[in-house]
């Protein structure tokens, strides 16, 4: 396509579902190509594929931005980080692939994130000022009881702004091992 897409998903469950990303991208000439917003207003990041129906375009909540989509692991949800330039309206949202219902599902300033089987754990990172090699922050959120408690306070700086790494070192945490370990960069 026109457009460069990433991070694709086989549903967990129910097959024959993609999950899929448009991403940031270089042109040709070397200049930077962001992703879409297309004229009603949706940022054009989240896309579901399937055999029968195509691509389908699933707008952010509010219309505004996402970024680290995931399955949830019984297959019906679409998970990703919402997030704009007020850090009180960011979050874990989840979309029901089947029923269309969308919702803000930890109110955490995440970059990337996780959920637990359950879906009652957030595992997430954040950051203060976004560059390939950024000083970064682990936290996990509780979403029965609204608590918020970071594993790693301070991921230090790996590469200073005005030289960015041009590797991909984002924490990127999740659950593993049954949910018994909580991982990341």
């Amino acid at each position: 396509p026109e457009y460069h897409t990433n991070h694709a998903q086989f549903n967990p469950v129910y097959p024959g579902i993609v999950l899929m990303a448009e991403e940031f991208d270089t042109n040709e000439d070397g200049s930077y190509r962001s992703i879409r917003t297309n004229s009603d207003g949706v940022f054009m990041r989240l896309w579901t594929i399937t055999k029968e129906d195509g691509r389908k375009l699933w707008a952010p909540l509010n219309l505004e931005r996402a970024t680290h989509e995931w399955w949830s692991a019984d297959g019906k949800k679409i998970y990703y980080c919402k997030y704009n330039r007020r850090e009180s309206n960011n979050g874990i949202c989840a979309i029901n692939y089947f029923t269309g219902e969308h919702k803000l599902m930890a109110p955490v300033k995440a970059w990337h994130g996780f959920s637990s089987a359950d879906e009652t754990l957030f595992v997430f990172d954040e950051n203060d000022g976004f560059y390939r090699g950024c000083a970064s922050r682990v936290g996990l959120y509780n979403a029965k009881t609204g608590k918020k408690v970071y594993i790693n306070s301070q991921n230090p700086e790996i590469n200073p702004k005005s030289d960015p790494s041009p590797y991909h070192l984002d924490p990127h945490p999740r659950f593993n091992a049954k949910e018994k370990y909580i991982t990341f960069t």
